[in-house]
């Protein structure tokens, strides 16, 4: 492992915080910009789109938005507070292929970051997309943004760019008390249409990769020197598919990697998570294999750069440290050459499925007849370290929780006995919110109540009217960590500083105290449906559909032969809840909550 280089300690463009494991409260922030670049990223690499900030090309169309535009948050549901600006464009007169994009604004909220601002673009013809306005800039009062220029989507620059335009603004992370409270102001904006677009490198080999497949490459670099290759994917690696790439470098070159989508957006660098002084990036699920070092920061494959669509990619090989930047613009490492090996593999990943805290944290199908309020609780087991320090609760939803549908889920954990840990307070905690699939939707620490200190809860769904406080420390139910789908669902407990990182099920205690973790589980506007057998519709669709036929039996059978954690429902003897195991106690409990019916 080497001394950290200019790539810093992180895989660059990975997901915020995934190389410290950070205090929960600031990892809030981070993982809803994470989810918010993770959707950028996708409909990106979907879409074909890339953001780069290149010197101005000419001919170009431009339209001025004057101000001042007020900015509210928007935490996973839309906000009625953030309004849609349009321009209007005539027939360009030349092929547009691109957007550019250059913005002022001025903070509102205290804390607020220039990266939280995003517009969505609604153009003509073709798909919406989301571009980050502003860099990241920590407690700013008025900034420019450095133009950006957006690649259009095929879709886009096949159909008609002649027409209105509409730009929304919005802010991803509420700084302020209240979604109703404005965190920025937008003060003027301009926008270009524009003739430029990212060229792809010349590779000098095209891997085509197939599901499950490892392929190796080896070489020679000089100082400065870069070896470029096309991957073309034939599936996507995604967490929620349990699919993985995994890019690995090694050999006496101290080398650097990087991954560029076919629009020319980086999505992961690295220079220092691979074996000796080779890299390592870690795309989808992860293998949850040892890439690197057992020293190094990031030695496992977990997923940390995120997301990738199916298709083309472009890797990169260099000396450490190069230069990198969008739009492919890349210059070699300075540090000495070497003779390389670069393995590419890809594969289904295996689910990992948290160990409850008890048959009791299995808390079941969420829901009551006609839908009335109700709460469900249960406690659990937790220690100062390590990923076995975290108490484990699951549940069900039926149906989707969102303000749309008037139904809703508050967790919280009121009712923990923890001692305090240093400079902390008693009953401190940290709670994380996963699918199935393992990945994070949620993590708090403080409960939205910065009066009172250590309760931790999460709010889902409906918004107005917001649920009163169930206790010191939790906020009003108001649905402001957004929306949930129907499926099974993983919370993990822990005292603070709990440590939440990227990776499925990416959570461990950080030292700090042992003692009795309780989650509370309080929701409304469910039904008690068809519980846990009604998990497809029709035409073997996923999700409840408030009944149960051969599709739920056909949907589960074929998680259970691909040992998906959605079909381990049952611990040894029948009992509900998960180990980690699919055997004929999953099927027996199954067909036994099929037979119940509605």
């Amino acid at each position: 492992m080497r001394a950290i280089g200019a790539l810093g300690r992180c895989q660059q463009h990975c997901a915020p915080g995934a190389e410290y494991g950070l205090h929960a409260q600031h990892l809030a922030r981070q993982a809803a910009r994470q989810a918010v670049q993770h959707r950028i990223k996708a409909a990106a690499a979907l879409a074909g789109l890339a953001i780069v900030a290149p010197a101005l090309a000419a001919p170009q169309l431009q339209r001025d938005v004057t101000g001042p535009i007020s900015v509210y948050s928007e935490t996973g549901t839309s906000n009625p507070l953030n309004t849609t600006t349009s321009v209007t464009w005539p027939a360009a007169g030349f092929a547009v292929r691109g957007l550019r994009i250059s913005a002022t604004a001025q903070s509102i909220a205290l804390g607020t970051y220039g990266q939280d601002l995003l517009v969505r673009v609604t153009p003509p013809s073709g798909p919406a997309f989301d571009v980050q306005l502003l860099p990241l800039v920590e407690g700013y009062a008025t900034v420019t943004g450095a133009q950006r220029l957006v690649a259009l989507p095929a879709a886009i620059v096949a159909g008609t760019t002649a027409g209105t335009w509409s730009f929304r603004f919005s802010d991803t992370f509420a700084d302020g008390s209240a979604s109703t409270a404005p965190e920025a102001r937008i003060v003027s904006a301009s926008f270009w249409l524009e003739d430029q677009a990212p060229t792809p490198p010349s590779p000098g080999e095209t891997l085509s990769l197939s599901e499950t497949q490892t392929l190796t490459r080896s070489g020679t670099l000089s100082a400065g020197q870069q070896a470029w290759y096309q991957l073309d994917l034939a599936s996507a690696p995604t967490v929620d598919a349990a699919r993985f790439l995994e890019v690995v470098s090694s050999g006496a070159l101290d080398s650097a990697v990087a991954l560029y989508n076919a629009s020319g957006m980086l999505r992961g660098s690295d220079d220092q998570n691979g074996p000796a002084d080779g890299a390592a990036l870690s795309f989808g699920a992860g293998s949850g294999t040892q890439l690197g070092d057992a020293a190094d920061e990031q030695p496992r494959g977990q997923g940390q750069a995120g997301d990738l669509a199916s298709g083309a990619h472009y890797v990169l090989i260099t000396p450490a440290v190069p230069s990198l930047d969008e739009n492919f613009v890349t210059q070699g490492g300075r540090f000495s050459g070497g003779a390389f090996s670069l393995s590419v593999r890809t594969g289904a990943a295996p689910v990992p499925v948290p160990t409850l805290a008890g048959p009791a944290a299995a808390l079941g199908v969420l829901g009551a007849a006609g839908g009335a309020p109700g709460v469900r609780t249960a406690t659990g087991a937790v220690t100062a370290t390590g990923a076995a320090g975290v108490a484990w609760f699951s549940f069900a939803l039926g149906s989707a929780v969102s303000d749309a549908a008037s139904a809703w889920v508050d967790l919280d954990t009121l009712g923990s006995t923890l001692p305090a840990p240093p400079l902390g307070t008693p009953n401190d905690t940290v709670l994380a919110l996963y699918r199935s699939s393992g990945r994070l939707v949620a993590v708090n620490d403080e409960g939205d109540a910065l009066a009172a200190l250590g309760v931790s809860a999460l709010s889902f769904g409906d918004t107005t009217p917001a649920r009163s406080s169930p206790g010191a420390g939790v906020a009003p139910g108001d649905g402001r960590d957004g929306t949930l789908v129907a499926g099974t669902y993983y919370a993990g407990v822990t005292g603070y500083p709990g440590v939440v990182g990227q990776g499925r099920f990416g959570m461990a205690a950080g030292g700090g105290a042992s003692g009795t973790a309780r989650l509370n589980a309080r929701f409304g506007g469910l039904s008690a449906g068809c519980g846990a057998s009604d998990v497809a519709g029709a035409g073997q669709s996923i999700g409840a559909d408030g009944e149960v036929t051969a599709d739920d039996i056909i949907v589960f059978i074929g998680w259970f032969v691909t040992a998906d954690a959605r079909a381990d429902v049952s611990r040894a003897g029948q009992q509900a809840g998960s180990d980690g195991e699919f055997t004929a106690d999953d099927i027996i409990v199954f067909i036994s909550r099929f037979i119940a019916g509605c």
